[in-house]
């Protein structure tokens, strides 16, 4: 399931593990958490290996996409659930509660059924259950995969603020790249069990260190040349290619950099498709075979017809050649 990971997390950091059904980043959020147990390699909380200490002994709060709250137990009953088998003082424990059901939004609820609560309002329990014990690593499975659109966004921005408040290292798992992108202070990107790019949403989205990164956040126009004599195949000094060395280059363009005119500026092309996504305008550009992708704010530019005849070049500071 997992090959060759090594990963580092700084105390405080906010890490989103990123990637397709099976890449296999549940699996790594369960050997951190206990759950399951690795064939070789080490796992260093302040450089003390974790291997060998029970899931329960790690210090860990972990939210599951299931929530897994307990029915028969109130809101109050849920979050003081931990602290209970721990053997607090009763007093500490209704503070700590009442405490943390501000923390989340749900101040005066602690005599609630769980289930007289909406899907956002569980989320809120299950988050303050596992912070309860005060855990040194907050761990969240696809915790908003159930949720409608305007609801997981408003938990993202609650999930950001509350991690915030308390300052607890936290790992998160989805498979959606914008919420990644708008949680994360690292962006682990995995594929087929290895970790292919970890770095900030910046430097994921600017840079991909590999084509699958390139190809999976965002969209990107992934272009394949081959330059000779230091100008390729480009025709004008707007393409001007130098800066690459003679040979086999893949660039990582996004679709912002692009600039279509009408005259003979850069490579020839033809509209093959345009639509309005809200304030943006995506056009669907055929340059010899491939197919590239602009966006601009409607409105901005020159106007085309589909099927219209362009020429198409790229602002050079916003493209990306990936590493080999």
């Amino acid at each position: 399931a997992l090959r060759d990971v090594s990963l580092d997390i700084a105390s405080g950091e906010f890490v989103c593990l990123l990637g397709a059904s099976g890449c296999g980043k549940t699996t790594l959020l369960r050997l951190i958490a206990g759950l399951e147990h690795p064939d070789s390699g080490a796992l260093l909380a302040d450089g003390a290996d974790m291997i060998s200490v029970p899931s329960h002994q790690r210090s860990i709060g972990m939210v599951f996409q299931s929530l897994a709250l307990f029915p028969h137990l109130t809101v109050g009953g849920n979050i003081a659930y931990g602290l209970r088998l721990r053997g607090a003082a009763k007093e500490k424990i209704d503070e700590r509660v009442d405490g943390l059901l501000q923390m989340v939004g749900l101040a005066g609820l602690a005599n609630r059924a769980v289930s007289a609560l909406s899907g956002g309002q569980r989320q809120r329990v299950a988050i303050a259950r596992a912070l309860a014990l005060e855990p040194s690593l907050f761990l969240m499975d696809e915790p908003f995969s159930a949720l409608d659109a305007g609801l997981r966004d408003q938990m993202q921005v609650e999930v950001k603020r509350i991690q915030r408040d308390f300052g607890v290292t936290t790992i998160f798992v989805t498979h959606d790249q914008r919420e990644a992108m708008a949680l994360a202070d690292k962006v682990v990107v995995m594929h087929n069990g290895r970790i292919e790019q970890a770095d900030t949403p910046d430097i994921i989205y600017a840079k991909p260190r590999t084509r699958y990164v390139a190809d999976f956040i965002g969209t990107n126009n992934v272009l394949d040349l081959t330059v000779a004599d230091g100008t390729g195949n480009f025709q004008s000094s707007r393409m001007d290619a130098t800066t690459l060395g003679n040979g086999y280059h893949t660039l990582a363009i996004r679709p912002e950099a692009l600039t279509i005119m009408a005259d003979d500026a850069g490579l020839p092309g033809r509209i093959t498709s345009q639509r309005r996504l809200g304030a943006v305008l995506e056009r669907k550009i055929d340059v010899g075979g491939q197919s590239l992708t602009q966006n601009i704010f409607a409105g901005q530019g020159p106007s085309f017809d589909d099927g219209a005849s362009v020429t198409v070049s790229w602002d050079w500071a916003q493209t990306w050649v990936i590493p080999e």
